[in-house]
């Protein structure tokens, strides 16, 4: 089981958002594929790993805009990051 990031437990602890919830969000995220390996590639592993991404010399995003007309998925690709990410 990963570990749980404090603000993660305080939303859980609020019954916002449950353990069992968050590691599946990004995983249930359905289709967009070639969306997610690239936000997966680009932002969460340089994110991750800030070593191995500085030694090749990749450096991460300061700020991401999701643009798009309502109902997209744009919030969700947003918690699916952050879940990911722990924060």
């Amino acid at each position: 089981m990963a570990a749980i990031s404090p603000k993660l437990r305080q939303l859980e602890r609020r019954g916002i958002c449950t353990e069992e919830f968050a590691p599946s969000l990004w995983e249930g995220i359905a289709g967009m594929s070639l969306e997610k390996d690239l936000i997966e590639k680009k932002i969460v592993s340089p994110l991750l790993h800030p070593d191995l991404a500085r030694k090749h010399g990749v450096y991460p995003p300061r700020a991401i805009l999701l643009f798009g007309p309502p109902g997209t998925g744009k919030t969700t690709f947003s918690k699916g990051i952050a879940v990911l990410l722990g924060w």
